[in-house]
């Protein structure tokens, strides 16, 4: 939304935002499903890209997640996620 109102003079199409953020998260989740392992610890951090472009905020989803993604990188053993 700050691109839209910062470097274009606003815009009446910001709904576009919320789907690209809804099929943004649908393709997140599919990834998810399928490079499980792959993706390992860095799927504490994926689900927040989804917030990046909703029309809210994301400050407080990034400030509520951060804490999480350490203990997560800190705590997940890669031998769980070689089972998953």
């Amino acid at each position: 939304m700050g691109i839209s109102y910062y470097f274009t003079d606003g815009s009446s199409r910001l709904a576009y935002y919320s789907y690209a953020s809804q099929l943004l998260l649908v393709g997140l989740l599919a990834a998810t499903l399928l490079f499980a392992r792959l993706l390992g610890t860095a799927l504490t951090v994926l689900p927040w890209l989804s917030f990046y472009l909703a029309t809210r905020s994301q400050d407080g989803y990034f400030l509520m997640m951060t804490p999480l993604w350490p203990a997560a990188a800190a705590t997940v053993p890669a031998s769980s996620l070689a089972a998953a």
